[in-house]
């Protein structure tokens, strides 16, 4: 029963990574090059962690809430802060 547990849990941690991911690559529409570019390479280094920690049930909740949170600061955060016009 724990291992049906913890495949579901994986599987939704993956969905919302991934719905997550969408948000990232439609920033391209109004995050510049220079900032979009290492957005995507955290992206990516953070879904590295989630597979490297995918048995962890601590990492599969951190992970997606730590790219959101990344993709907040930056869209959103410097997008006010530097006046950024899509």
């Amino acid at each position: 029963m724990k291992q049906f547990f913890v495949a579901t849990a994986q599987l939704c941690a993956l969905a919302l990574y991934l719905a997550i991911g969408y948000l990232y690559v439609i920033s391209g529409l109004g995050v510049p090059a220079v900032f979009l570019l290492p957005l995507w390479a955290a992206w990516a280094a953070l879904l590295a962690v989630g597979f490297s920690h995918r048995h962890d049930l601590r990492y599969l909740v951190a992970v997606p809430v730590g790219a959101a949170t990344l993709w907040a600061a930056v869209a959103l955060g410097l997008g006010s802060v530097l006046n950024w016009q899509a």
